[in-house]
C-alpha cells in the first residue's frame, strides 16, 4: 500500500499498523483509517447500468494505472532504502487435482502445458512486468504485492465474473450472469479507452485475459478445475469438441502418448496377473 501511495494517485486508506509475520497475532495483518462509503458488494447486483458503468470506469482507471508501475522481472516488491523486486518465479503446480485413468490425466496435462504459449504472450511484457495486490481481489487484499506477466495481470476483477458453483438454471442466477458479462463488455472496452488515452504510442495490452483466466482457474483445481474444464475445452476448440476427442485418442493410439499408454497397459496387465497368482 505504501508504494501506491507514494507512486501513484489511487485512493488508498491510511495505514494505522501492520506486521508482516505470524507471531503477534497468529497471521500477518494490517490496521486501516475507516473508508467512508457503502461496501460495492453490498450493493453492486441493484445498481442500474449508467451507475455500473460509472464505477466500472473508475476501476478501468485504477487498473490501468497499477498496470503502469511496471518492473525489470517477476517477484515479490519490497521496501529496501528504495522499492525493489524480489525476483521469485510466477510458478503453478498443473495436475495433482485432475482425475481419471494415468492416460487420462496425462492426456488432459499435456493439453494444458500445450496451450501455454497460445495464451501467454511474452511480448505484451518487453515494457516490463505491472504490479499487482493480490489476484484479482485489489478491492479487498492489499497484501502480497508483486509483479507478474501481463497475460495474467489482464484478467478482470472477480466481481464480474461468474462463479464457478452458480446454478445457471436459475432465473434469477441467470440474470445476474447477463449482468455480468454485459459488464465484462463494458469493462474491457474502457480499459482499452484507458490505455489509449494513457499510452497513445501503442495498441492496447489488456484486452485479451478469458482463456487465461479460466486456464488458471482450472490449474487451482478443485470446484474451479471441475467447474470450468468444459468451458476450457470449449473456449479452445468452439464447436470442434467431436474433432479434439479424436485428436485426444490419436494422441494415445500413436501419437505423443502412445509408449506411455502401452507402459502404463503393460504395468495393468502384470498387476492384474500378480492379483491372479495370488
Amino acid at each position: 500500500m505504501r508504494y501506491f501511495d507514494e507512486k501513484t494517485t489511487i485512493p488508498l486508506p491510511g495505514i494505522i499498523c501492520y506486521n508482516a509475520s505470524s507471531e503477534e497475532a497468529g497471521h500477518p495483518y494490517i490496521v486501516t483509517t475507516k473508508v467512508k462509503g457503502i461496501a460495492l458488494i453490498e450493493i453492486w447486483d441493484d445498481l442500474s447500468d449508467e451507475r455500473r458503468d460509472v464505477i466500472l470506469r473508475q476501476v478501468a482507471e485504477i487498473v490501468v494505472e497499477m498496470y503502469s508501475q511496471r518492473f525489470d522481472k517477476i517477484g515479490t516488491l519490497s521496501a529496501r532504502g528504495e522499492w525493489v523486486i524480489k525476483a521469485s518465479p510466477q510458478q503453478s503446480k498443473i495436475g495433482d487435482h485432475i482425475r481419471g485413468s494415468e492416460v487420462q490425466r496425462r492426456l488432459r496435462l499435456w493439453w494444458m502445458r500445450s496451450l501455454i504459449p497460445s495464451f501467454y504472450d511474452d511480448s505484451l511484457d518487453v515494457d516490463g512486468f505491472p504490479l499487482i495486490f493480490h489476484s484479482q481481489n485489489f478491492f479487498i487484499l492489499w497484501d502480497d504485492t508483486r509483479t507478474l506477466c501481463t497475460s495474467s495481470f489482464a484478467q478482470p476483477p472477480f466481481f464480474m465474473v461468474d462463479h464457478p458453483m452458480d446454478d445457471l438454471d436459475n432465473e434469477k442466477a441467470q440474470v445476474k450472469s447477463r449482468k455480468k458479462a454485459r459488464d465484462r463488455e463494458v469493462y474491457t472496452r474502457l480499459v482499452g479507452e484507458e490505455e489509449v488515452r494513457r499510452f497513445p504510442n501503442r495498441p492496447p495490452k489488456l484486452l485479451k485475459w478469458e482463456g487465461v483466466y479460466l486456464f488458471e482457474q482450472c490449474i487451482d483445481g478443485g470446484v474451479f478445475y471441475s467447474a470450468l474444464w468444459n468451458t476450457l475445452v470449449e473456449h479452445v476448440v468452439g464447436d470442434q469438441k467431436d474433432a479434439q476427442m479424436e485428436y485426444f485418442f490419436a494422441m494415445i493410439e500413436s501419437g505423443i502418448l502412445k509408449s506411455v499408454s502401452e507402459e502404463l497397459a503393460r504395468r495393468e496387465k502384470f498387476s492384474n496377473r500378480d492379483v491372479d497368482l495370488q
